[in-house]
């Protein structure tokens, strides 16, 4: 067959892999998998305190985790990255102490899910953007694709179902045994009842719904242990000219610096320039701008990225331009960040506390920070391929800075401050924190800290059992809650 220039050109239309597939498993899974994995699944359905955070949900982590490492033990192939593996194990395990700690639930609901997604890493492993994404689903996803591969343990031993129904029937006798001897003493039945959970129509549903969870999970560790997820590198990187990258590039910046130079006239104009120039007072002022400048500071990011990516990085020269266009660019956002962080905290100190203001606060200085790893990766000749896995891990350490803050407490602690120098306090809003705001607001004077402690006492269980344990409410029930009180 000979070419003629006049011929169509045959495309080549064969099918690009997909960014991730799944290896076939190395190994099939041992004739103890359906068992371990059922008996994880009852122990934690057994102490995770649903209602509240408490130390029941750290054990039924450890028990996950047991019941993957029990399972994966005698794995035939060696895994690479082990110890960014034992780094997210860390973290995992540092997450799951939070419910322990602190009895904000949302602040625990936040570290469980992102204990997942580490967890995931932990057994996945990955260090590039797509290898990290893909690690951190990596579980979740593996509990779908595993269960056909774990149910077809089951032929290979009938020992271990016989194990798995002996251990059932073990349950069900302490269970009998147990309520019969706490009916015929009273001593007896107070030590079981700080030991076994509290049933009820919505404890049992809530139950089954963490037993299917935890085993799942452990489904998806040991089948990830097995089959590694496969990432597809990235494709053959495409560039532009500087000139279609630069243009908007430079315009960007020109906008944020003449926002910067207006700045700089607020600071030294002070208060007067500010209620004479915009007609709102300063904290009016401050929080008018805030939600505006985050947007534009997380949009800059994109813009950020997207030119990065279309640079050509070639030459001494292209990574000059870069450095000089981008550079600027991240510094003055910088100087944004800055000036936003600033607003929401004159806000606050005029208008109070709230958690919703502080966390929108650390989401903004953790664009801050992020901000500070591209400069640092603008001034390497290379392509940063640590970049994505820091930015990620910034934002796990950042949720962990979160929790070590105590970000309830914190809240009551400024707005105390705040009552002490002005007066203005809004007891409706802080007797709604949980349980760890309570040694702050003890601070409170007597009539505003018993009016205050009683409508929070309102809300607050104090009666912990030995799982749903938590030193947020340990502390708080130190306090004395006044009950039968009447706020003026």
């Amino acid at each position: 067959m000979t070419y003629s220039p006049m011929a169509p050109a045959v495309l080549d239309r064969r099918p690009r892999p997909p960014l991730v597939s799944w290896a076939e498993p190395a190994w099939t899974a041992p004739h103890i998998s359906l068992p371990v994995t059922l008996l994880a699944g009852l122990l934690a359905a057994c102490t995770v305190p649903t209602d509240r955070p408490g130390l029941g949900w750290l054990v039924a982590g450890l028990v996950v985790a047991g019941a993957i490492r029990v399972v994966t033990r005698h794995r035939p192939t060696a895994r690479p990255g082990a110890v960014s593996r034992i780094r997210w194990g860390i973290v995992t395990f540092a997450l799951l102490t939070v419910p322990v700690l602190r009895a904000a639930p949302w602040l625990s609901v936040l570290c469980l899910a992102t204990a997942v997604a580490t967890g995931s890493l932990a057994v996945a492993g990955g260090r590039s953007l797509r290898a990290t994404l893909a690690g951190m689903v990596a579980v979740p996803v593996g509990a779908l694709l595993g269960l056909p591969w774990l149910w077809a343990s089951r032929r290979r031993s009938a020992t271990a179902e016989r194990t798995f129904v002996a251990v059932v029937a073990s349950f069900a006798v302490l269970l009998v045994f147990g309520a019969l001897l706490a009916g015929g003493d009273a001593a007896f039945s107070v030590a079981i009842a700080a030991v076994m959970p509290r049933f009820s129509v919505a404890g049992i549903q809530s139950g089954v719904l963490i037993f299917v969870a935890a085993v799942l999970l452990v489904v998806g560790g040991c089948y990830t242990a097995a089959a590694r997820p496969q990432v597809r590198e990235r494709d053959e990187r495409k560039t532009v000219r500087a000139l279609e990258w630069a243009l908007p590039v430079g315009a960007l910046t020109l906008l944020y610096g003449g926002y910067v130079a207006v700045q700089v006239a607020v600071l030294f104009g002070g208060r007067d320039y500010v209620l004479r120039t915009s007609g709102l007072t300063a904290a009016q002022y401050a929080r008018s701008g805030f939600w505006w400048l985050a947007i534009a500071t997380a949009l800059t990011l994109v813009v950020l990225g997207i030119a990065a990516r279309l640079s050509a990085v070639d030459s001494v020269l292209d990574r000059v331009r870069r450095r000089l266009l981008l550079g600027p660019l991240a510094v003055l956002t910088l100087v944004i960040v800055a000036s936003a962080l600033s607003r929401m905290w004159a806000y606050q100190e005029a208008y109070g506390f709230t958690v919703l203001r502080l966390l929108v606060e650390v989401c903004e200085l953790w664009i801050g920070v992020v901000y500070v790893l591209v400069l640092i990766a603008g001034l390497g000749r290379g392509r940063a391929k640590w970049l994505p896995y820091t930015v990620i891990a910034s934002a796990v350490a950042g949720l962990l800075a979160i929790a070590a803050l105590d970000p309830e407490r914190f809240v009551a602690e400024r707005d105390v401050a705040r009552y002490a120098e002005t007066g203005k306090i809004d007891t409706a809003y802080l007797a709604s924190l949980s349980a760890d705001a309570t040694p702050a607001l003890a601070a409170l004077p007597a009539s505003v800290r018993d009016c205050t402690l009683a409508l929070q006492a309102r809300h607050l269980r104090l009666d912990d059992g030995a799982l749903d344990w938590n030193l947020g409410r340990s502390r708080a029930a130190s306090y004395r809650m006044p009950t039968g009180f009447t706020c003026g």
